[in-house]
């Protein structure tokens, strides 16, 4: 279940509870939503990088974003952008200081990221596959190289986050 479908669920549930139609229930769901908003990569919200850029930058983010998880080429993103190859990588580059491919691989490492943050159940493997990475090993090389910390590293840091005694709040015994 993708992680908007998980917050949706959330909402709902406050909502739809006895007591959810209570300005506490609504405040609990907007400050909920704010919360899960915040989890949310730049890369991935719909106003990144808005209308600063030039229309052929946009129109590539729009498809590169729709298409987030199936293979994408760099010729596919630059017909929906409506230029040629080089032409698109010559604005990517001198708007985003990128290469559309680089955008598209950072793009999924935020949304595989953003999902190892909300999901401690699916295994990474089909986390990342989700993503279009089918090769594990490089997977986890750029997910180092992005955040720092392997994949598995940042499973166990939001599984102790949750984890009372993990977090010292354990009971002391004397």
């Amino acid at each position: 279940m993708q992680y908007w479908a998980h917050v949706s669920a959330h909402v709902q549930f406050i909502l739809t509870h006895p007591v959810g139609g209570t300005d506490a229930a609504r405040g609990a769901a907007s400050r909920y939503l704010e919360a899960a908003a915040a989890v949310v990569p730049q890369e991935l919200r719909p106003d990144h990088e808005g209308s600063q850029q030039p229309r052929t930058v946009r129109r590539a983010v729009a498809f590169i974003r729709a298409n987030l998880r199936r293979t994408v080429t760099a010729a596919e993103i630059a017909a929906a952008s409506g230029v040629s190859p080089r032409a698109l990588q010559l604005v990517f580059q001198r708007s985003l200081g990128t290469s559309p491919l680089r955008y598209v691989r950072d793009a999924r490492l935020a949304g595989a990221h953003a999902e190892l943050l909300v999901d401690e159940v699916t295994p990474i493997g089909t986390i990342a596959a989700r993503w279009c990475f089918s090769n594990q090993g490089r997977f986890g090389a750029a997910y180092r190289e992005r955040y720092g910390e392997t994949p598995n590293d940042t499973r166990h840091r939001v599984a102790g986050a949750h984890d009372p005694a993990a977090t010292g709040a354990e009971s002391h015994r004397g």
